[in-house]
């Protein structure tokens, strides 16, 4: 799970997410100065740069960033630490050399969708082998696998269907013209064909970033409103409130019923209880009421 600085969510919750069995990232808008990377790099599983600002369609890639991620693999390798760093937003195959990046399929699949209008059978051909790839991914989630297990499922389900694709961009992107949707969506499967594939090769890499991004939406859509928010103190505890529901939110507890068991355990009787902040989290709620 991904969250941003602006989310409020702190170190502390990131490690409440690991003991749940899950990677902890952190997401990084392109005005994210790197000071808020410090004090939670050690515990990050993930980096994800955002290489254009959520929210906005059709942005190109902002040339800043990849100062920005050098710097990061910098502060990285003086700790010896090696989190996967993920680029996402307006990343093309004229610019794709100068990162490095794990590919979201769901960019592609969503081209696909959009080029059904152009070349309805055509895309709806090549979708159905992305199609295919993610009916595998879920078939092992729903297994639970994890580790070599999956890598392994992976490898013997999700890689031939990954080579038939590219056998199917190859024929028929010759036929399609420059101008056609199709041709592009083809174009960035090619151009962008390592770090797409990149998971099949790596538990820990998903097949897309799709959650994290779907997370910091919440956040990107809040900006007009957080402008009335009556104080930057106002602002803030209001992101800390955005952090709290989406640390509930990956934990599955029910975020009610979270804050009313956290309140009653931080107001009046707060003596009575005496639990410490690692106690009352929505991972602690979890484990205790489970």
């Amino acid at each position: 799970m991904g969250t941003g600085p602006e989310c409020g969510v702190c170190a502390h919750t990131r490690l409440q997410i690991k003991d749940l069995g899950c990677k902890a990232g952190v997401v990084l808008n392109p005005g994210t100065p790197l000071s808020q990377l410090e004090y939670v790099l050690d515990v990050a599983d993930l980096i994800l740069v955002m290489s254009v600002n959520p929210g906005f369609g059709g942005q190109s890639f902002i040339e800043s960033q990849v100062d920005k991620i050098r710097a990061i693999r910098e502060m990285c390798n003086k700790r010896g630490l090696n989190p996967w760093i993920q680029v996402d937003g307006g990343v093309t195959p004229a610019n794709a050399y100068k990162v490095i990046e794990a590919g979201c399929n769901a960019h592609g699949r969503r081209k696909f969708r959009d080029a059904e209008a152009t070349q309805p059978l055509l895309a709806v051909e090549g979708g159905r082998f992305i199609g295919a790839m993610y009916g595998e991914e879920e078939r092992a989630q729903a297994l639970g696998l994890a580790g070599d297990a999956l890598v392994a499922h992976r490898r013997q389900l999700i890689r031939p269907i990954a080579d038939d694709f590219d056998r199917w961009l190859a024929a028929v992107e010759p036929a399609l013209l420059p101008s056609e949707p199709l041709r592009a969506a083809v174009r960035y499967y090619r151009g962008h064909r390592e770090a797409l594939y990149r998971f099949i090769d790596d538990a820990d890499v998903p097949i897309d970033n799709s959650p994290t991004e779907r997370e910091f939406q919440n956040v990107a859509k809040l900006r007009l409103n957080m402008l009335f928010a009556g104080s930057s103190e106002g602002a803030h505890r209001a992101c800390v409130l955005l952090g709290i529901i989406a640390s509930c939110r990956a934990a599955r507890v029910p975020v009610q019923a979270y804050l009313a068991w956290a309140f009653e355990r931080l107001g009046t009787h707060r003596d009575a209880f005496n639990l410490k902040a690692d106690q009352l989290t929505p991972a602690a709620f979890r484990l205790a009421t489970a």
